[in-house]
């Protein structure tokens, strides 16, 4: 470099050779102690420049990336990466400096807590409901036995349909006797289509449509344009956003017209076959008198939410962000210089930060029913929506899903998220062979806590006031 600044003169060269050491090492360079301070630099000739021993100065005519310096002054260490030459020469952040790796405390703590909530609200509802049956039946019956599980679910099946009956049948009479002959029928034969299917289904059944039917109401909200960002906010799970609540929210919300129909039409047939396995085992059990399976029906359905997405986001905390960090950091990521630096690292930041999507549906929780029926009724057959003529085997069904999801999860397809999947499909699988006792203890647990209320809490005076 010294070599290419000959045409200056030799007192502007010396200036700029110093100003270029003290910058660049920061000690003074053996060039100025090799000239006598007698003699003036005008009156050296050109030959003393070029004796002087040459050593390689290292400036930089651009401050866009400065060379790193320690303590001492001297270059030590690896070249500086394509990453810390952004972030010192243009102030630009990291990948890990502007996303954060997905905190995960908060959202295990609100599942597990979740969890217990449902359970414990569903077992309260249960042993209120079976109370009140086991009183009407005690009033009904002739003998003074106590009535099994299989006539509690019987009776409440009955006292549903005439619950729902009594009106209908007025509602026709009326319209019989005020509304023209011509389409008094019509209206009559359409209010019992309408009627029909729900006192002929069971109860589980009837569940799956109430949810179906929640979740509809939450679609019809994505259809207004000016609450989509509140409905992006807040029934959408991003594990970016610190948020847990989402993970609950996100689990009953469907944008698109497909995936609401499709998780609809799963949940009111897998989960349809959950309930009357749970009542099948409400009928073999003798612990507790069991009159109703509904509120254990969605708090399964809820849990198997919360369980995907928890899933989902853990993934996404310790699977999908470590592999963002290797991308960005890799060789190829290196090799970009020049002024569009910043622009770049923005662009690949915002790239890449793009692979963490928010989530929504309640796929999760279908998983769950669908791989609980798998064990309940390994001889079932199924048949897929585009393969209606073609039934398979339930089994290997639910095995076939869950290799696509789990080659999903590894090659990392992001159109399904193939994570929750396979969260909810563990869930019911755990639930098969452990779900019985946790919901026994957890009956158990809500009688023992409603008995402590009526001994220890307020007097019954004070309760009748409440009411």
């Amino acid at each position: 470099m010294l070599q290419a600044r000959l045409p200056l003169s030799w007192h502007t060269t010396l200036a700029h050779a110093r100003s270029s050491v003290h910058h660049t090492f920061s000690f003074r360079s053996p060039i100025v102690t090799r000239i006598p301070k007698h003699e003036h630099p005008s009156s050296l000739p050109l030959g003393c420049i070029r004796s002087i021993p040459r050593r390689s100065f290292s400036f930089t005519p651009s401050t866009a990336f400065p060379e790193v310096l320690t303590n001492h002054g001297s270059l030590r260490g690896p070249t500086p990466s394509f990453a810390e030459h952004v972030v010192r020469t243009n102030g630009t952040k990291s990948f890990s400096e502007q996303v954060s790796r997905p905190g995960v405390r908060k959202q295990v703590l609100f599942v597990l807590l979740g969890s217990v909530a449902a359970f414990g609200l569903a077992a309260a509802m249960t042993n209120y409901e079976t109370l009140q049956l086991v009183q009407i039946y005690r009033n009904l019956s002739l003998w003074s036995t106590e009535p099994s599980n299989k006539e509690l679910l019987v009776l409440h099946e009955d006292m549903y349909a005439d619950r729902v009956r009594a009106p209908v049948v007025r509602i026709i009479n009326e319209i019989g006797y005020t509304w023209p002959q011509s389409i008094a029928g019509f209206a009559q034969w359409a209010l019992l289509q309408i009627v029909n299917p729900l006192i002929g289904s069971d109860e589980g059944r009837r569940m799956c449509w109430a949810i179906g039917a929640f979740n509809g109401a939450i679609f019809l909200l994505w259809r207004f344009k000016h609450l989509k960002p509140f409905m992006m906010r807040h029934f959408t799970h991003n594990p970016l956003s610190g948020k847990a609540y989402t993970m609950l929210t996100s689990t009953f919300s469907h944008a698109t017209p497909l995936h609401y129909l499709f998780n609809t039409l799963a949940l009111a047939s897998f989960g349809a076959a959950t309930a009357a396995q749970f009542q099948q085992r409400a009928m073999n059990s003798e612990t507790l008198p069991e009159g109703t399976v509904k509120w254990q029906l969605l708090a399964f359905i809820v849990t198997g939410g919360l369980m995907s997405a928890l899933t989902s986001h853990l993934a996404s905390a310790y699977i999908i962000y470590p592999r963002l960090l290797s991308r960005l950091t890799s060789s190829a990521m290196q090799t970009v210089r020049g002024r569009a630096a910043q622009a770049a690292a923005g662009a690949e930041i915002a790239k890449e930060a793009s692979t963490i999507l928010p989530s929504l549906g309640i796929s999760g929780a279908v998983y769950s029913a669908f791989v609980y029926t798998a064990f309940a009724y390994p001889d079932t057959h199924i048949s897929l929506i585009f393969l209606p003529n073609f039934p398979i085997p339930i089994a290997w069904g639910a095995t076939g899903m869950v290799m696509v999801d789990l080659l999903g999860a590894m090659r990392g397809w992001r159109f399904l998220d193939h994570f929750a999947h396979l969260g909810g499909a563990a869930f019911g699988a755990f639930y098969w062979v452990y779900g019985q006792a946790i919901w026994e203890h957890a009956r158990v647990t809500a009688l023992r806590l409603w008995s402590w209320w009526l001994n220890v809490g307020p007097s019954p005076e004070k309760r009748k006031g409440w009411n």
